[in-house]
């Protein structure tokens, strides 16, 4: 069998227990008019979540993708409904080596391609589906010359994936307890918290972010200025909050709730160096406050990359976590994300690696 191409469509013949007849499914890529039929199909196999997606989260992630290719929704059909049944999406990115890692050989990005959207309907399930996919998006990916694939998955699939090659990559959090959010702790009025603006705050957050995230972490999301705009401004919308002293920003920060924890999506900070009053420190603290206000009632506990909470906690000192309880942290190994190497490529080392909550998929 010929390898899949972006452009190629195969029939798999799949044969049924119980002397039924076999079942022939036509797996291929779709086209921009198929769409709203594909997020439909995702809606449905997902309703039974606690808080299942509607189909307008799955168009809307595809729509806003600045690099999406409809080719690269693979699909499986009945062959003679073609009604989808399957999904399996390559999302194309690049990812940072962080300069000086050992895994990127003398690269400063690689191309990677994301794996989501994977997903059967419950009568067509068993029947390996899903695996035919994820093999035809291998080949695509080869022959688009990417250098990597990765995902994120439950534990519960983590032999599924490691059989196809992948391999898990840590992240380190760290969980720290809410005090009494009645307090401002420190104030200085040089400071201004806003919501963010595109495209008039695009090119500082784009400098802040490749200093902050692209030179130290692997596996770090690459964002062009139309990934800003298009994806990452759609995404967070209005819980994007960023400080400025005057018209420049210091940085930015997106919480969401995530199971038992409200989860640091999105951060970002200027150098300290950056002006006199950025060395206090005050502004994180301020901005740190001002996005806890969204969450009063809810959980206890933020979760925050271990790699920045350290970087916090070097610059600035723990007077910034007036607002948390730094004397009663704990941490926690997300092991989630993993990695297949195409051309020989190691995975991220799993004491730098780090993708913002904003970029999964």
């Amino acid at each position: 069998m010929a390898p899949a191409t972006a452009s190629s469509s195969r029939v798999l013949t799949v044969k049924l227990p119980d002397d039924l007849p076999a079942e022939n499914y036509v797996l291929r890529g779709l086209d921009e008019s198929e769409m709203p039929q594909w997020s439909a199909f995702c809606a449905s196999v997902f309703a039974y979540k606690d808080s299942p997606p509607p189909a307008a989260y799955f168009e809307r992630h595809y729509c806003n993708d600045p690099d999406r290719r409809a080719s690269f929704v693979r699909v499986a059909c009945r062959q003679l409904s073609n009604e989808i049944v399957a999904s399996c999406r390559i999302f194309v990115r690049h990812i940072s080596t962080a300069q000086c890692s050992v895994y990127s050989k003398n690269l400063k990005k690689l191309k990677a391609g994301g794996i989501g959207e994977v997903c059967t309907s419950a009568n067509h399930r068993k029947r390996n589906l899903s695996k035919e996919l994820l093999k035809d998006c291998f080949d695509i990916m080869k022959e688009e010359n990417f250098h990597v694939s990765f995902l994120h998955s439950g534990p519960a699939f983590f032999p599924v994936y490691q059989s196809a090659g992948y391999e898990c990559v840590r992240t380190k959090w760290t969980h720290l307890p809410i005090r009494s959010q009645s307090s401002t702790g420190c104030y200085d009025a040089l400071f201004r918290i806003r919501t963010a603006r595109f495209p008039q705050d695009t090119e500082q957050l784009m400098q802040i972010y490749q200093d902050n995230s692209e030179h130290n972490f692997e596996g770090c999301i690459i964002r062009s200025k139309e990934y800003w705009e298009q994806y990452v401004a759609q995404e967070l919308g209005e819980s994007l909050l960023v400080v400025e002293e005057g018209n420049t920003i210091l940085g930015w920060i997106s919480l969401r709730e995530r199971g038992n924890v409200i989860q640091l999506r999105e951060f970002g900070l200027a150098d300290k160096s950056t002006t006199q009053a950025a060395s206090t420190g005050c502004h994180v603290g301020m901005l740190l406050h001002k996005a806890l206000e969204g969450f009063a009632g809810k959980s206890q506990v933020l979760a925050m990359p271990t790699l920045v909470y350290e970087r916090i906690l070097h610059e600035w000192g723990p007077s910034v976590f007036n607002l948390l309880d730094s004397t009663n942290v704990t941490t926690e190994d997300d092991m989630g994300w993993m990695y297949k190497s195409f051309h020989g490529h190691s995975p991220p080392n799993g004491d730098s690696h780090l993708i913002w909550p904003s970029d999964s998929f």
